[in-house]
């Protein structure tokens, strides 16, 4: 019996290890598709190897992140969840009450914004993020690589010699820049340029659920100003009810 079991362990062990090195040579050839120089490619591996890798990503099919929302010296209460493959709702309220909250969702590409009040009363609202760009459940870059990038650019960041930036596009046109630490193996900014529109991340330290890890503290500036996220609790594959990202009723417009 002992032997069968230690069969059996020595299996499972080998498995896992076959599945990571099939999913690492996955991103190693999307890197090497771009034409991208070693080293370059190595500090996108480092980075993907310290979050979590491509197949540990894949199987989360939801994500609950907790925490607090700063904006305009007003601090709110946050719960961010994420459900595969495109839904997104974030709830905000006052810290130590219930309402009103603060609701927005995102479902595939159709967008809720509102205020729910204590009586049941929904308003609409102008958003404050765009969460169009926080559907995907793995890590941005990681996420972009599966996906048509028509190019892709190398640059050192003169403001930080240990840093390295890579733009690039994909097929809708938007464009990102990431800036990944060298020292580190962390992305510590990126932004988008889509229709007109820039946004920017700013991501300080990082929370972890298993061997997953997520950004800590995330800021997000745009046109509109800057709010900064700070999560205190990680989950993954959570129940998530669908009805959560329906349209909220009885919505009156303001």
């Amino acid at each position: 019996m002992n032997f069968i079991l230690s069969i059996l362990l020595n299996l499972i062990i080998f498995l896992s290890y076959f599945q990571s090195l099939e999913s690492s040579v996955f991103i190693e050839r999307k890197l090497n598709s771009l034409e991208l120089k070693q080293e370059y490619q190595d500090l996108i591996l480092d980075y993907i190897n310290r979050v979590g890798s491509y197949r540990d990503w894949e199987s989360v099919r939801s994500i609950k992140l907790d925490g607090a929302l700063y904006n305009n010296e007003n601090v709110y209460e946050v719960s961010l969840i994420k459900k595969y493959p495109n839904k997104v709702r974030l709830v905000a309220r006052k810290s130590g009450k219930q309402f009103p909250q603060l609701i927005q969702i995102q479902n595939g590409n159709t967008s809720y914004y509102s205020i729910q009040y204590l009586d049941g009363t929904i308003k609409e609202i102008d958003p404050i993020f765009d969460l169009s760009e926080e559907t995907n459940l793995m890590p941005k870059l990681m996420h972009l690589l599966t996906n048509n990038i028509e190019n892709m650019s190398v640059s050192k960041n003169q403001d930080a010699q240990n840093s390295v930036v890579y733009d690039f596009t994909i097929n809708d046109g938007t464009a990102y820049s990431f800036t990944l630490n060298k020292n580190t193996k962390s992305i510590t900014e990126y932004s988008i340029k889509k229709n007109g529109t820039d946004l920017e991340f700013e991501l300080k330290g990082e929370i972890k659920s298993s061997r997953l890890k997520y950004p800590r503290q995330v800021i997000y500036s745009s046109s509109k100003g800057s709010t900064k996220l700070i999560f205190k609790k990680f989950d993954v594959n959570v129940g998530i009810p669908e009805y959560l990202f329906q349209k909220p009723k009885n919505r009156i417009s303001i």
